[in-house]
């Protein structure tokens, strides 16, 4: 599944409303994943996630609820938790890089 969700987003990427359609589509899917924290997926959806607000020209609502809920809660950076470090770290990074006045808000 994850695989083929990149390829399409790379093909659809220079099409803002396939691109969304995508997006649209994937979005419960992900949210169900990071939701029940399905261990072995949950790294593939916040990748995703990444894919979509680095291509995205807004910070919607959703992408900031994932990314308050990641920073907030510590258990995301837990020993446990390693395996999902790296993906949560890439999300986080793509966040504030294409949208810094966010980071900038929830340190003030």
């Amino acid at each position: 599944m994850f695989e083929a969700a990149a390829l399409t987003l790379n093909f659809v990427k220079g099409f803002h409303d396939a691109f969304q359609a995508v997006e649209d589509q994937l979005t419960p899917a992900l949210n169900f994943i990071i939701e029940q924290n399905l261990a072995d997926l949950s790294g593939y959806a916040f990748q995703l996630y990444a894919t979509f607000v680095a291509n995205s020209t807004e910070l919607k609502p959703n992408y900031q609820m994932l990314a308050q809920s990641i920073t907030e809660n510590l258990a995301n950076w837990s020993k446990e938790m390693k395996y999902l470090v790296p993906a949560l770290a890439i999300f986080l990074s793509t966040v504030i890089a294409k949208h810094p006045q966010y980071a900038i808000n929830q340190i003030s």
